[in-house]
Parts: C-alpha cells; sequence; structure tokens
C-alpha cells in the first residue's frame, strides 16, 4: 500500500499496474484518480475495471478528451488492457506523434487484433517523426494487410527502402522479405543508384 503513495509517479503507477486487482481498495483508487499525473490515473483506470469500478470508464474518458498530450498517450495505453479498439485507431492519426507512437504500442499488444486499424498504420509507414515510423514498420513485419491495400502497403515499404535512416531501411526490408516479397518489383528502379537504399533493396532480395 505505501507504493501507491510513493513521491515517485512512476512508482505509483507500477504500483497499481502491477498489484492484484484484489489487492487494491476502492479507496485507494479514489485516490488515484485525482492524481496530477495522467499515467497514473489511467492505470487506476484500468485496475478499476478489473474490480468493476463504475469510475473507470469516465476516467479514460477524461483523458482521451484532455488536451494534455501525455494523457491521451495514457488514454490509448489503457485502450490495450479494456479493449478500446476505437481510441487505438483513432490515436494513429493523432496531431502528436507521442500519442501515434503509444497507439502502435498498444496495437502490438493486441496482437495486432485492432478493428479500423489498416489506413491508419499504414500512414504510420510514412510518418514524418522517424520514431513512429520505425515502430510502425516493426509492427509491419508481423502484419499482414487486407487485399484491397496490399499495394498501398507494398508502396509504403518502398518508400522505407529510400529513406535516410538505416532503422527504417532494414526494417522495411524485413517486412518487405517476410510480408511482401513481390513489392521488390517497386525498389529495382532505386538499384541504378548504388547508394544505401540499394544495398537496403539488396538486402530485402537476399531475405525474400
Amino acid at each position: 500500500p505505501e507504493l501507491l503513495t510513493a513521491g515517485d509517479r512512476v512508482v505509483r503507477r507500477l504500483a497499481l499496474q502491477m498489484a492484484a486487482p484484489a489487492s487494491i481498495t476502492v479507496e485507494q483508487l479514489e485516490v488515484a484518480a485525482d492524481d496530477p499525473d495522467g499515467w497514473v490515473r489511467a492505470a487506476a483506470a484500468v485496475a478499476g475495471v478489473n474490480r468493476k469500478w463504475e469510475r473507470s470508464d469516465a476516467l479514460l474518458r477524461a483523458l482521451w478528451e484532455s488536451s494534455v498530450t501525455e494523457d491521451r498517450a495514457a488514454a490509448v495505453w489503457a485502450g490495450a488492457f479494456v479493449g478500446d479498439h476505437e481510441t487505438i485507431a483513432t490515436a494513429m492519426r493523432d496531431r502528436d506523434a507521442r500519442v501515434r507512437l503509444e497507439s502502435i504500442r498498444s496495437f502490438a499488444k493486441m496482437k495486432g487484433e485492432v478493428a479500423g486499424i489498416s489506413d491508419p498504420l499504414i500512414a504510420c509507414l510514412r510518418d514524418d517523426d522517424i520514431e513512429v515510423r520505425r515502430e510502425a514498420l516493426r509492427q509491419a513485419v508481423r502484419w499482414t494487410p487486407p487485399v484491397d491495400l496490399h499495394q498501398a502497403y507494398a508502396e509504403a515499404l518502398a518508400d522505407g527502402l529510400g529513406s535516410g535512416d538505416r532503422d527504417v531501411r532494414r526494417l522495411a526490408a524485413e517486412a518487405m522479405a517476410a510480408q511482401s516479397p513481390d513489392a521488390l518489383a517497386l525498389t529495382l528502379p532505386l538499384l541504378v543508384a548504388q547508394d544505401q537504399a540499394a544495398a537496403a533493396i539488396i538486402e530485402a532480395l537476399i531475405r525474400s
């Protein structure tokens, strides 16, 4: 119980996350619901769902509707634990890269089983933020797009092979070899450049 009132917000959050649901009282959840840190409030809401606490839904809704980036990111994190597909899919188009990144991580926690995720995930494969793009490509290695979006997916991967970021090129090569080897045809014109992109294409060809 003393960890729930620790001065470190990360400790308070972890205490709520890791404790057995039955060990957290409603009184402790009420205190955590008023915590100044959004992540602690999100952890309280998740713990409350397991206890059928009536304030959980309202708490998560308030976090998601907040203008504070970290609050929205916390709501998306919680979405993976309460099965909130809509919030996770919507967050992948959020104006803040931090929220988009958390959405991709929540998508991964749910083993890729998120309704309405295909279009926003493919968009993240070309995201302007390099961390978001890397995380999306990490999931693309294990994710197969719907048939009608295969071309858009392949083009996004081919675009990644021409990136100036080494990790993006490597991850795009892995995803292409695993999920869309036919898309390599889109990259062949880049071989004449004899640069890092050409090297990534060769790697993808070998992997496939």
